[in-house]
């Protein structure tokens, strides 16, 4: 599972890391052949009989009438994420680079883009999946909040809003000129402001890496590194601000814009911003001056050089999103990766999705007991810590510790590609079932994805008890042991259950019950997958389930012509 805009900073980071290791020689990787076994998992499928978009509905409690009314307008796209992963997942694939810009291929399809929009105002608003992981309460901390204000008409609001944008950067030099893209883009800002009878403001709404527009003004704006700042932060401008309004969506690509000399000034500028990207190294922030906006701000991605998340982050009280993947990278020839979360996240009690993808987290200590405050989190998102490169085929380097216990990836034993190596090293090791971790307090979760880690342990029977609410839970790729327990079929509204790569066995209560046969029969689970567990035993179906999706190769379950009666 990855959403586009969390794949672009983690790609991008470690395309960093391996550049710099090949550099300094900290970790020499190879593109040549690996002498480690990648091996092959047989593919054995059992794939539901119906449409998955009719059964997913379903599942989340959409009758086929309200489908139906829901998908009127839009028939050729492709709905399965909707469903699999909930609208806001959905709508995050529909992103790409940055967090609020729709990839190329669908900007340029303007029918298209249309239908997304219309579906996106529909599934708001509809009674079942508008609460699904807390879709309708993240809306306004997401990409999503972009994907509703895009429109078609540009109107005089964004001009006003791009004559204020150049004075901005006039005072303080803060868009990108580094590439010939770029600095086209400026230029045509400033044509427009000092020859407005000239402006072609459809062209200069194209220049989406500093801007976006929507049908009364910008409603993104991403900054870079400003070259001046104001000595005296008290100091008046030099012209009059016109706040921009509309602009729900702030990028910083530079950590001194946080600073006392420039802070101040893009408040009062930006005064409604709801969602921010903040790329930083460890420069200095004008905390009690960002006081000002961490009332109003509910999404918060943040990528910084530094072993240790700063604690201005958790001065956002009111967040809903918070996003620090990636945060693994070389600075000056040190390695720097966060290992562990900052106990004060756990007064972050608004927080409905955590995103900590490729952090590096290592053993108990990353997980600080406060984080079980955490009582209203929806979703919790940190698979694959610990990745060697983003790099194919890179192998891992022969004097690394523990070499021969580094695992290839699902992906590349599933179809055989190569392989993206994980190794322990640099892997999350933590007891899955040891109950006094914060994360089985979490009542009230929904999605929970670890898996691609070093996590370890037995699946507690207790589970539903301390997660009665999931949805989705990944737990592939790991270092499980013991038996799938019976209880997951008491999880009500679980669709999809992946714990392929593991070690479960197999295991049938005193009264003999087929644990995988009951839980095929789960009324809403729609994904289902156990390849590569070679002990796991059970029953299948000799045709496929009307409503389910199975992968089991690699195990040791069969086809039982009495399965209807288990």
């Amino acid at each position: 599972p990855f959403q586009p805009e969390n794949l672009s900073g983690f790609v991008y980071s470690l395309r960093m890391i391996q550049a710099a290791r090949l550099f300094f020689g900290l970790f020499p990787v190879s593109s040549a052949s690996c002498d480690l076994p990648v091996g092959q998992i047989e593919e054995l499928t059992l794939p539901n009989a119906r449409s998955k978009k009719e059964t997913w509905a379903t599942a989340f409690g959409v009758s086929p009438e309200e489908w139906r009314s829901i998908v009127a307008d839009v028939p050729a796209l492709e709905l399965r994420s909707l469903l699999e992963k909930g609208y806001t997942d959905w709508a995050s694939h529909l992103l790409a680079e940055e967090s609020t810009s729709l990839d190329l291929p669908l900007r340029k399809d303007k029918k298209r883009l249309q239908a997304v929009k219309s579906l996106t105002q529909a599934a708001l608003t509809s009674s079942s999946l508008g609460e699904i992981f807390g879709n309708r309460q993240l809306v306004e901390a997401s990409a999503a909040y972009f994907l509703l204000g895009f429109g078609e008409k540009f109107e005089a609001g964004t001009r006003q809003d791009m004559e204020m944008l150049w004075k901005l950067h006039s005072r303080f030099g803060i868009l990108d000129l580094s590439n010939k893209k770029d600095r086209a883009c400026t230029e045509r800002l400033r044509r427009a402001v000092v020859e407005p009878q000239n402006l072609q403001l459809g062209r200069l709404c194209r220049c989406d890496q500093f801007w976006v527009c929507g049908e009364n003004g910008l409603i993104r704006v991403t900054l870079s590194k400003p070259q001046r700042v104001m000595e005296n932060p008290d100091e008046a401008l030099d012209f009059e601000v016109v706040p921009l309004r509309g602009v729900r969506i702030l990028e910083f690509h530079s950590g001194r814009l946080l600073h006392k000399g420039i802070l101040k000034q893009l408040l009062g500028i930006f005064p409604n911003v709801r969602v921010m990207t903040v790329r930083m190294q460890q420069e200095p922030v004008d905390v009690l001056t960002l006081q000002s906006w961490t009332a109003s701000v509910f999404g918060l991605n943040v990528m910084i050089a530094s072993a240790v998340l700063p604690d201005w982050i958790c001065e956002f009280r009111d967040l809903r999103y918070l996003d620090i993947s990636g945060n693994d990278r070389i600075e000056d020839g040190e390695h720097i990766s966060i290992k562990a979360l900052p106990d004060c996240l756990g007064n972050l009690s608004e927080l409905l999705h955590l995103n900590v993808v490729g952090c590096n987290l290592t053993g108990q200590a990353s997980l600080p007991s406060s984080l079980g405050n955490l009582q209203k989190l929806r979703i919790f998102e940190a698979f694959e810590n610990g990745r060697l490169s983003d790099t194919k085929g890179d192998c891992p380097p022969a004097w690394l510790s523990n070499r021969s216990q580094c695992v290839p990836g699902y992906v590349a034993q599933e179809d055989g590609t190569e392989a993206v190596w994980r190794c322990p090293v640099h892997g999350w090791n933590i007891r899955f079932d040891d109950l006094t971790l914060p994360w089985w307090r979490w009542q009230a979760i929904e999605k929970m994805h670890i898996d691609a880690n070093f996590i370890y342990g037995g699946i507690p029977e207790t589970l539903p008890e301390h997660w009665p609410n999931l949805r989705s839970l990944d737990l592939h790729d790991l270092k499980l042991e013991g038996p799938l327990p019976q209880s997951l079929e008491r999880l009500e509204n679980l669709t999809q259950l992946q714990v392929q790569m593991n070690d479960l066995d197999c295991h049938q209560d005193v009264h003999g019950v087929d644990v995988l046969a009951r839980l095929m029969k789960h009324p809403k689970l729609r994904n289902f997958n156990i390849d590569a567990n070679p002990k796991l035993c059970g029953c299948l179906p000799s045709v496929a389930l009307p409503h389910l999706s199975i992968k089991y190769g690699g195990t040791s379950a069969r086809i039982c012509d009495n399965f209807a009666e288990l």
